[in-house]
């Protein structure tokens, strides 16, 4: 979840772009809206800045989204361009404490970092050791490949902190599956985070310095 419940995802396209000034805003991916088109005109494709992609394109775009990207992994997800909605009175989790506490969201500051919480349904966390190594390898190439998509966009850069760390992500997916026993995987719940390294590695010498 990003922080933005049903009502505000059942919005169509052409609603979202127009606002997406204000709901960029709302959500735990704050600090991203560099690379969000604020136009509040989206209509006038002609005059778009190339380097930034709809706000619609950025929760459920084929080839922008986190959630195209894992359902080009074979797992459904919600915001995604085969689910862009909740349905209408469903239960939809759409983000919790981590993704308030630690989200970009209310946090003013230059750099904040973002997150992202993802919630698994029952039939990806009570699978087998094998099944539930599989899943977590396709959650971590997707979120490998949302960060260093939104990470070119931010700052035109190949390899950069945040690629390292999505890797980092990927290979915790892959190692944390279900436990000797068989049943439940450990990324049922995990919050997605992005934060420049440096900024972290000074913290970690402030640290040592004390």
């Amino acid at each position: 979840g990003y922080l933005l419940n049903g009502t505000t995802l059942a919005l169509d396209d052409t609603q979202l772009d127009a606002h997406a000034h204000v709901l960029t805003n709302l959500t735990s991916v704050r600090s991203l809206e560099n690379i969000i088109q604020q136009d509040p005109n989206p209509s006038d494709r002609e005059n778009r800045d190339p380097s930034k992609i709809t706000f619609s394109d950025f929760l459920r775009g084929q080839d922008d989204s986190l959630g195209g990207m894992l359902q080009a992994q074979g797992l459904d997800a919600l915001p995604s361009p085969r689910h862009p909605a909740p349905a209408r009175g469903a239960t939809y989790f759409y983000g919790g404490y981590t993704t308030r506490r630690h989200g970009s969201r209310d946090r003013k500051e230059e750099g904040a970092m973002d997150a992202i919480q993802l919630e698994m349904p029952k039939t990806l966390r009570f699978v087998e050791k094998e099944q539930a190594r599989e899943i977590g390898m396709r959650i971590g190439q997707a979120v490998e490949e949302f960060m260093a998509r939104s990470d070119e966009r931010e700052r035109g850069l190949e390899h950069s902190d945040e690629v390292r760390m999505a890797k980092s992500i990927k290979d915790i997916c892959t190692k944390r599956g279900s436990d000797d026993q068989g049943v439940e995987t450990k990324v049922a719940k995990t919050s997605l985070v992005r934060q420049p390294i440096k900024r972290q590695t000074s913290r970690l010498q402030g640290r040592k310095k004390r």
